[in-house]
């Protein structure tokens, strides 16, 4: 995924993506799934009436006969689907970042439909800071936030980088 054309004499430092562990989607499709078996123990131990619906009753409120279906637990098949969902966004949400190092510039390339590019030259980063949470101190990631001499320019984050700190060095060298 390298769209961008080196300038000349220019030299990859480093090239990265963001961990799958960063992505909240990641976290809800787990969530989703885990719950889709909490409600089918549940229903099979009928804790509650009505997480007992098959696919079956739902297609019957249609008029519809369809059995390939059957008896399957509709509710936590639907969460299963929608968990299996948010991962797949989480994992091309990640196949579709790159963060590389230059020796003339920070690149953040993102974006699934369209792609945007993020540029900060290197001669023109101010500050360099890392950003981490509970939650990434206990996974090894951290957030780096490289901010530009003009005030007027945006930061550039880079999410979900595990070794934050050599990834820092990689920028200042």
């Amino acid at each position: 995924m390298h769209d961008t054309e080196l300038m000349q004499d220019e030299k990859i430092i480093s090239k990265r993506r963001p961990s799958i562990l960063s992505q909240s989607h990641l976290w809800i499709g787990i969530i989703l799934i885990v719950l889709a078996f909490v409600v089918f123990i549940m229903g099979e131990y009928n804790v509650f009436s009505i997480l007992d619906v098959s696919f079956s009753h739902l297609f019957g409120f249609l008029g519809l006969n369809i059995p390939v279906f059957g008896v399957l637990p509709a509710i936590p098949a639907i969460l299963d689907i929608l968990g299996f969902i948010e991962i797949m966004v989480a994992e091309l949400s990640v196949y579709f970042t790159e963060y590389i190092i230059t020796n003339y510039r920070v690149l953040d390339q993102h974006g699934i439909l369209s792609k945007d590019i993020d540029v900060i030259l290197a001669s023109k980063i101010s500050n360099i800071s890392i950003e981490r949470t509970l939650s990434d101190r206990i996974l090894g990631l951290g957030r780096i936030i490289i901010e530009p001499e003009e005030s007027a320019r945006p930061k550039i984050v880079l999410y979900g980088i595990r070794d934050p700190y050599n990834f820092q060095n990689d920028i200042l060298k």
